[in-house]
């Protein structure tokens, strides 16, 4: 069964299990976590969707204000000064609905996605557990795992961010004129075909794999660092919550640049039915030319747009869904 990175080895278990009192071994950090590799591989995928599900829900307004600023040109006055001013254009604008424009296909979107990367990483760190003699699992295996995972989850990835950016952006291009009137969701989905929907999806795999192997080893180290002196049997608190914001904040911070062109891959190309090979070849293209063409025009400087809303944004994000995770598991596992 697949072991959670929130899972206590087995040799710590052990030694929680049979302490007398808080007194713990120091060579195996006791903590007050259920074995989660006894939880039933269906009820992790449950319990990893819905808690994406509940994080991107509370977080999604600041979403819609980082998609906004990173798909502002440099050079042209710029419509938004700041999230803050964003937010509160969007909102004198169209209210509550602004905010939360192209919340619809995120959210169901989002679940399958979550569900992929948490119970994949879940199962990448078992297997790759198992494969060594001591059952140990060192650093680089866990970012191993962790790429893995994020290789997997962009199945779901790409179809919904950008779902989400198209639909964040078409008042733009009503504006424009590039386009006549709003596409319903449903529409936009029988027009694209599968090649539509994954246009941009090698941007996509740039950003989700190497924030995987960030996010999940930093989480791993953190958490058992944060739970090393946590009581048997005592209250998880807020600690997978931080543990969550910590290794979220860094990933995020560090993949900030390749998050902008994908960004603008999404925003940009015009998704569209064709051939595998062709396909192919266009996202080389697409993930290359857009790349180029910004650092051409707006300088290394403009690859960090949105770096603080991308920041409070994944953050919270993370540290909800694996905090909500957790519980879920802890309670009805």
């Amino acid at each position: 069964m697949a072991s959670s990175p929130l899972a206590p080895a087995p040799a710590a278990a052990g030694l929680a299990a049979t302490a007398a009192g808080p007194s713990r071994s120091p060579s195996a950090p006791a903590t007050a976590l259920k074995n989660t590799e006894d939880v039933p591989l269906g009820k992790k995928v449950v319990f990893s969707g819905l808690s994406g599900a509940i994080a991107t829900t509370c977080i999604y307004p600041i979403d819609i204000c980082k998609t906004k600023l990173q798909n502002q040109k440099s050079g042209a006055t710029p419509e938004f000064k700041g999230p803050l001013d964003c937010a509160r254009k969007l909102w004198m604008r169209e209210g509550l609905k602004g905010l939360y424009r192209g919340w619809p296909p995120n959210v169901v979107l989002v679940m399958p996605e979550k569900a992929l990367k948490l119970t994949m990483n879940d199962v990448f760190r078992t297997q790759l557990r198992n494969m060594r003699a001591n059952k140990d699992l060192p650093l680089p295996l866990e970012m191993l795992a962790g790429g893995l995972a994020g290789f997997c989850q962009v199945i779901a990835t790409n179809p919904m961010e950008l779902l989400k950016i198209q639909g964040a952006t078409m008042a733009e291009k009503i504006k424009a004129g590039t386009l006549q009137q709003a596409t319903p969701y449903s529409v936009l989905v029988r027009q694209l075909g599968v090649t539509g929907l994954y246009t941009g999806v090698l941007a996509t795999l740039s950003r989700d794999v190497p924030f995987s192997m960030i996010y999940f080893s930093l989480y791993a180290q953190t958490k058992d660092m944060l739970l090393r002196d946590t009581a048997p049997g005592e209250p998880l608190g807020i600690k997978p919550f931080l543990a969550g914001a910590i290794a979220g904040t860094t990933a995020a911070a560090v993949t900030t640049p390749i998050d902008v062109i994908k960004t603008r891959v999404h925003a940009e190309a015009v998704p569209a039915r064709m051939a595998f090979g062709a396909w192919a070849a266009r996202e080389v293209e697409l993930l290359s030319n857009t790349t180029r063409t910004v650092i051409a025009k707006e300088g290394y400087a403009s690859l960090f747009k949105g770096l603080a809303p991308r920041c409070l944004i994944v953050s919270p994000l993370f540290a909800i869904t694996m905090a909500c995770y957790e519980k879920f598991q802890q309670a009805f596992g």
